[in-house]
């Protein structure tokens, strides 16, 4: 009987009070009373957290702030785009999902991936990744290996041939920079100055100026490609040129279709012959090459702009 009225003491009173539903409410309520409504992983940026402490909850994709926790790849609107160039060259900053190396180094100095590649992330590359960018040379000079990852042209030139990265960068090496990388080693120059094109990956300076003015690099590293080591790389040049004034009189540094009133009139001719710039709208040839090639309809209509008479037009060109 003791033992009975036990039992049926403890039901009237669980009867009572418990259910399952009343013991997930008082369980949910204790914790909110215990721990609070702000933690970290809640997914609310709240008022003792900031992106330091709590990134999960804080940084924002978008608030435009480059923040801890974000980079170039994660975030460009932020942190603005990845660059591409070689570990070993300084630049814009790199994406940690380029190589293992980007990876490692980002882990520990992220702004190196969010703000900018500098001597210091270079000097990662040997001190955390043990790789060795003492011995880089331009890619179009022979001498001592040169690290995989110097620049995109070494990447490929090594994946085919090792000795290049292992060895020596011998003349045979330097034989497949074109035949491998796509860019002819012409007579090197400083890009400051006028002369004629320089190699893709003579720098990372040209690596950015060629990927958007290809001909600096297969025709002439003219004025224009002077004038952009500023406007595109963010360098300066001791004899920047000096931006042309129209209406003073003197055609320098403009054309006919810049300024007719110091060049005079452009001169029309066929697409088929260098000579002026033409004006987009001449034919249905010209304006499908200005879309393309804008050097053609705004400084001149050289030899590659007739060469795309036949590669964008498909018309033919009799010689």
């Amino acid at each position: 009987m003791r033992s009975t009225s036990v039992l049926v003491g403890l039901s009237l009173t669980c009867a009572a009070c418990w259910s399952p539903e009343s013991s997930n409410r008082e369980t949910t309520e204790q914790r909110t009373d215990s721990v609070g409504a702000a933690y970290c992983g809640n997914l609310v940026c709240d008022a003792y957290e900031d992106n330091w402490n709590c990134p999960m909850d804080c940084t924002a994709c978008g608030d435009g702030e480059c923040e801890y926790g974000e980079d170039c790849a994660s975030c460009s609107d932020d942190c603005g785009g990845c660059a591409s160039h070689g570990l070993c060259e300084e630049g814009g900053p790199l994406g940690r999902t380029t190589d293992w190396c980007t990876d490692k180094i980002c882990a520990v100095d992220s702004s190196c991936c969010n703000l900018v590649w500098n001597q210091v992330c270079i000097g990662e590359v040997s001190s955390i990744c043990g790789l060795d960018c003492s011995s880089s040379h331009p890619v179009c000079e022979t001498g001592g290996p040169l690290n995989l990852y110097t620049n995109g042209c070494t990447f490929q030139v090594c994946n085919v041939d090792p000795y290049c990265c292992n060895t020596a960068w011998d003349s045979k090496c330097l034989a497949e920079v074109p035949s491998i990388c796509g860019s002819e080693c012409f007579p090197p120059h400083d890009v400051c100055e006028t002369g004629g094109p320089l190699n893709l990956y003579t720098s990372f300076c040209t690596e950015q100026i060629c990927n958007v003015d290809p001909y600096c690099c297969g025709t002439a590293w003219d004025n224009l490609c002077v004038a952009e080591v500023s406007s595109i790389c963010g360098g300066s040049c001791p004899t920047d040129p000096v931006d042309p004034i129209c209406g003073d009189g003197v055609c320098d540094q403009e054309n006919c279709m810049q300024c007719e009133q110091d060049c005079g009139a452009c001169n029309p001719h066929d697409v088929c012959e260098i000579g002026d710039p033409l004006l987009p709208l001449t034919d249905d040839c010209t304006q499908q090459i200005c879309y393309f090639d804008t050097y053609c309809c705004a400084y001149a209509w050289d030899a590659q702009c007739v060469n795309e008479v036949g590669s964008i037009c498909g018309q033919q060109c009799s010689p």
